[in-house]
């Protein structure tokens, strides 16, 4: 991948991690409290995520999240308000890994970054894009 190239993914990915704002679903409100510990991917964009990839996403006490794709990392800041789930300061490494788990990759940060709503129903958590034709669902790991 070319230095260009790079910096312009890096730069696509800030800017729609700052235009992402989900708003709660059905289900509640989100509240930072909630969404608190990991979370296993079982979809991404309707595309069933193989066990071996264990792609995950977590959130913290102070406002940070790490997505683990199985190459590089996506990480950087979040928060709650008024039960929206907001995106900030999206951060990601730029190695190189077999094309395979760099697929997996795109897809975890095309998911991240879409426009949508973030909906959770007890210990599930799923994202679906503002044309509300693709989902991705995602699993609580262990208590919060």
């Amino acid at each position: 991948m070319k230095y260009r190239d790079k910096i312009s993914r890096l730069a696509i990915v800030r800017v729609a991690a700052l235009i992402l704002a989900a708003s709660a679903g059905n289900a509640h409100a989100l509240e930072t409290g909630q969404l608190i510990g990991k979370w296993r991917a079982v979809t991404i964009a309707g595309w069933a995520v193989p066990e071996k990839f264990q792609v995950s996403i977590s959130f913290g006490q102070r406002g940070e999240f790490r997505a683990v794709t199985g190459c590089n990392g996506i990480h950087g800041n979040y928060e709650v308000k008024e039960g929206k789930l907001v995106f900030l300061k999206t951060r990601i490494t730029l190695k190189m890994c077999s094309a395979e788990r760099m697929q997996v990759e795109r897809r975890v940060s095309k998911m991240l970054h879409r426009r949508g709503s973030w909906q959770m129903n007890g210990d599930q958590l799923t994202a679906t894009n503002a044309s509300k034709d693709l989902t991705s669902q995602f699993e609580r790991i262990g208590a919060n």
